[in-house]
């Protein structure tokens, strides 16, 4: 396959709009601060109350549903009353599911059952106004001309990635003095994030104006025009079984610790710190050269190997059977491997979305490029949905051998390997740089 060839530089931006658009970059990083504090938390507030492994991984199924249900409607929604007010309630929303997470474990509550209700509101309050990312990229579109817009979401992108790397380290320490101080650092986050709003950035939204951003990016009118392209189709397939094992791997790593080594906290949120900092280090940094120097399918592959090689990294660390007090030798070599896992399959990980974003930019039909990366987002959100419930449900099955998990999760990603190496010879060259989205960078920061 010929290599691509090297990226033309995009015309500067117009300093008219540098304002806004670090405003949005310091917005993208309050918010998914905020957003990351609490992630790697959530297993744990649902453990203080004898929560089940299910009942765990079904606090990130219940969140992106609500998300995948609302971020259409809150696009299209900003279509009609404008940005700045989408991007307030939005804010407000959030603060207001962290206030709620906050009280569910401050508060005596009468029964396990109504607090872990408690928790699982919080969660279904910030999906359902989880709209800050739809209308980020609606605002770019307002404001940035085509030739500009792939520099300024991959600024926004990389603002949401550290942010996300930042938040999880932040958490755990807060975490390990009182679970309840991350929450409301996250309310805090959101309501600060949601005046800057207000105060500083500009209504970009003008009559008559739309947002390809905005509307159900699984409508049947939008999947109509891709039905004579197959390599979009295969494309999207590939990305849904990576993006599946990734969200299995997700809500379950609090579990391994505590279970494997007794962390707390504290270790999830240096742990996350950690998956999250490789992240950023490889796509802030080394996407760019290493495409140049080895092509996107290369690349791609190699991710999947990478993450799949990881995956089972993850399964050796929960096979072992945890013991009451280990040789300190064992639980050395254990933690090792896990680090090893870990840097392995978030490397994977960063190497693949880019990747296959740029593949699929380059193998659909310029005219429907829009409806192409609807469905691969969209199909990246059912997986978001789908995957943390297999992984509950597999836990729940394989009580003692639950480390079939991760097997699975590895069987997800070994399948992305195959389509890979069937779509090489029918796949073109890439010429184009094209970013990662910041709505799959942010999942990307999670483990």
């Amino acid at each position: 396959m010929p290599r691509p060839v090297d990226y033309a530089p995009a015309p500067p931006i117009d300093p008219k709009y540098n304002r806004a658009i670090f405003t949005l970059m310091l917005i993208a990083f309050i918010d998914l601060m905020g957003f990351g504090i609490v992630i790697p938390l959530l297993p744990y507030y649902a453990l203080r109350f004898e929560a089940t492994d299910l009942t765990v991984t079904l606090l990130a199924s219940v969140f992106s549903l609500c998300q995948f249900i609302s971020s259409p409607i809150l696009g299209v929604w900003s279509d009609r009353i404008g940005r700045k007010p989408v991007l307030i309630f939005s804010q407000w929303g959030s603060a207001i599911g962290y206030i709620v997470l906050a009280l569910a474990t401050e508060i005596s509550w009468p029964t396990h059952a109504i607090a872990l209700s408690v928790i699982f509101l919080s969660r279904i309050i910030d999906g359902l106004t989880a709209g800050n990312i739809t209308v980020v990229q609606a605002y770019v579109s307002d404001r940035v001309a085509p030739q500009n817009r792939a520099k300024v979401v991959g600024l926004i992108g990389a603002a949401f990635g550290v942010g996300f790397a930042v938040g999880p380290l932040i958490g755990g320490v807060l975490g390990h003095y009182n679970p309840a101080y991350p929450a409301f650092l996250s309310a805090t986050l959101s309501i600060f994030a949601s005046i800057m709003v207000w105060r500083f950035l500009p209504e970009s939204k003008t009559d008559g104006a739309r947002s390809s951003a905005s509307g159900f990016v699984l409508a049947p009118s939008r999947l109509a025009a891709l039905k004579h392209q197959p390599m979009v189709v295969w494309l999207t397939a590939t990305w849904f079984c990576c993006m599946f094992a990734f969200v299995m791997l997700e809500p379950t790593i609090p579990l391994l610790l505590a279970r494997q080594f007794d962390y707390g906290q504290r270790e999830a949120g240096y742990f996350y710190f950690f998956v999250g900092a490789t992240i950023c280090v490889i796509q802030g940094t080394l996407i760019g050269p290493l495409t140049k120097r080895f092509g996107e399918w290369q690349l791609a592959f190699t991710g999947a190997l990478l993450a799949t090689l990881g995956m089972f990294g993850y399964a050796y660390v929960a096979y072992v059977p945890p013991e009451p007090s280990p040789g300190r030798i064992i639980f050395t070599s254990l933690l090792l491997i896990l680090g090893l896992s870990a840097l392995v399959n978030a490397t994977g990980r960063s190497l693949q979305m880019p990747t296959m974003s740029a593949m699929l930019s380059q193998n659909s039909d310029p005219k429907s490029q829009g409806a192409a990366f609807g469905m691969f987002q969209g199909f990246a959100s059912l997986a978001r949905v789908l995957g943390p419930l297999l992984a509950g449900l597999l836990l729940q099955w394989f009580t003692r051998d639950w480390w079939v998990m991760f097997i699975v999760a590895a069987g997800w990603l070994g399948a992305a390997c195959v389509l890979l190496l069937l779509l090489r010879p029918r796949l073109k060259p890439v010429s184009v740089p094209v970013p990662t989205d910041p709505a799959v960078a942010a999942a990307e920061g999670v483990a």
